[in-house]
């Protein structure tokens, strides 16, 4: 409750208190909305990558070690040639990193699918309001945060809207609520609507990052294949095989080479 004057008039920071919590309420919305469009955003797009990594993945690795072997051996033949050694570099280096990201995918033991629905939704609009980190008003409390709201974004992945009720009970019960006058409630209502408008635009300007992302702009090809009837990552999969073929021989065809004679 607020603390009133000696008339019945409400304190000056009670009034501006009311019109804050007011416009909090609006910034939660809008804050709620725009975390829970990137969550699904990035899920669905985890999902993607892992499904296209599980299908071509495995090729794309073959494909970068054999570039990789075919640089080597460049290398090997022009050992005083700067250009062929810096190019065995980074073949190998790509060859590693295709390697770790097929075994990423094969540790992975989330879906290649990620479905959500509008209750989903709303449970984790729900949660992002109150739980979310970028609430917190010190450190204990953000411990709190990341550590519920880490389970509740494992939750969503998985489609577990009763795992997100029950991690919004917990951090309720768990987060101690003290008393505040009305003064620094109105500070502190202040501070979190400004952060909040800071995350808000954060997360915008991710969510256009990622909308401008090559793996969106494949995801879209593959889905509006899909709706065509057209396995678009079978395609992928032929013209990579035809890829390992062709540097195959080239690898062949090198090493078979007669190699130069020391001067």
């Amino acid at each position: 409750m607020f603390k009133w004057l000696s008339s019945d008039r409400p304190a000056p920071e009670a009034l501006e208190l009311e019109e804050k919590q007011r416009t909090l309420e609006a910034v939660e919305e809008r804050y709620a909305e725009v975390h829970t469009e990137y969550a699904t955003l990035q899920n669905e797009l985890a999902a993607f990558k892992l499904r296209y990594w599980r299908r071509v993945g495995p090729l794309y690795a073959r494909l970068d070690a054999v570039r990789a072997e075919i640089a080597a051996e460049l290398a090997r033949n022009a050992p005083r040639n700067p250009a062929r050694q810096q190019a065995a570099r980074a073949a190998g280096a790509q060859a590693r990193a295709s390697a770790d990201s097929l075994h990423e995918a094969e540790e992975d033991v989330n879906s290649e699918a990620f479905e959500v629905n509008d209750d989903l939704k709303r449970l984790y609009r729900q949660a992002a309001r109150l739980v979310h980190p970028d609430r917190a008003d010190d450190d204990e409390d953000r411990s709190l945060r990341d550590e519920i709201m880490a389970r509740i974004n494992a939750a969503y992945r998985n489609g577990n809207g009763l795992v997100i009720e029950s991690l919004i009970e917990e951090y309720q019960q768990r987060a101690e609520v003290g008393e505040e006058d009305a003064a620094t409630r109105l500070i502190r209502t202040i501070r979190t609507i400004a952060r909040m408008r800071d995350q808000i635009r954060e997360t915008e300007a991710a969510i256009l990052t990622l909308r401008d992302s090559e793996l969106v702009r494949l995801q879209k090809i593959v889905i509006e294949a899909e709706a065509r009837g057209v396995d678009k990552l079978a395609e992928l999969a032929a013209g990579v095989e035809r890829q390992i073929a062709e540097a195959e021989v080239r690898l062949e065809r090198i090493r078979n080479m007669p190699q130069p004679l020391p001067r």
